[in-house]
């Protein structure tokens, strides 16, 4: 666009070894020129901005939504929004941002709906929950447990749910201890309650030397037994 704003000035400057009248002719000519390059670049950006809005609108909403406690969402919506509602406003908020964009913030834990009206009346109902945030407490478990890799913490309602294989028992212990903590501070600046649930198993090779252990202390009572059992048969043919 510059380039050819460029040329025209040359152009307009060529003009002045012109007669009067074709001074006249090469300037409209000009201001002509110069319309239809701004015509042609609004246009295009016109173009691209309803490319872009093909690209990123959705076809389809989901059947249910979930959000984190104290952070928001941006939802698209494939349609035109003319009223919104939620089931229970305590547990989320949600603003119209756009004609296909609503905005959504997590008040509190729990589940409720929410009612998108389109043009025409229809309406359209997601489920909606919000969930704990334990991002945090991830980042604990990095920093503190680092040889824990397979260790798995995410939020289900109102639980902090941790799953995985971890390497021994005590580890257990210190990723249940945390995610207490976490629940308690939790609990003490936020309304309702929260748990946590230890889904959490001793990984393979703690269980196998525990099965050996087991087995060799068995091996050895039976042998035991066995030499008491010769003695007291030998005692009784004396």
């Amino acid at each position: 666009m510059v380039r050819a704003t460029s040329r025209l000035n040359l152009n307009e400057f060529s003009c002045h070894r012109l007669s009067m009248n074709q001074k006249s002719l090469c300037k409209l000519a000009w201001r002509i020129a110069c319309a239809v390059v701004v015509q042609i670049s609004a246009v295009t950006t016109s173009v691209s901005a309803l490319a872009q809005e093909v690209r990123t609108s959705p076809t389809t909403l989901p059947s249910d939504l979930v959000l984190t406690l104290g952070k928001s969402k941006i939802v698209e919506v494939p349609f035109i929004v003319e009223k919104v509602s939620v089931g229970n406003p305590a547990v989320a908020d949600i603003v119209v941002t756009g004609p296909r964009q609503v905005y959504l913030l997590g008040k509190a834990i729990g589940s409720s709906n929410l009612m998108l009206w389109r043009k025409g009346g229809e309406v359209v109902v997601i489920d909606l929950s919000v969930e704990l945030d334990v991002e945090q407490l991830r980042l604990q478990f990095s920093a503190i447990l680092p040889g824990e890799r397979a260790l798995r913490v995410h939020s289900a309602a109102d639980a902090v749910v941790l799953s995985g294989p971890v390497s021994s028992i005590s580890r257990a212990d210190q990723a249940v201890a945390l995610a207490d903590r976490f629940v308690q501070s939790f609990t003490r600046s936020n309304p309702g309650h929260a748990r946590v649930l230890n889904l959490l198993n001793v990984a393979p090779a703690q269980q196998v030397m525990l099965e050996v252990k087991v087995a060799e202390v068995s091996r050895a009572m039976l042998d035991q037994f066995g030499v008491s059992l010769n003695l007291s048969k030998v005692t009784g043919a004396m």
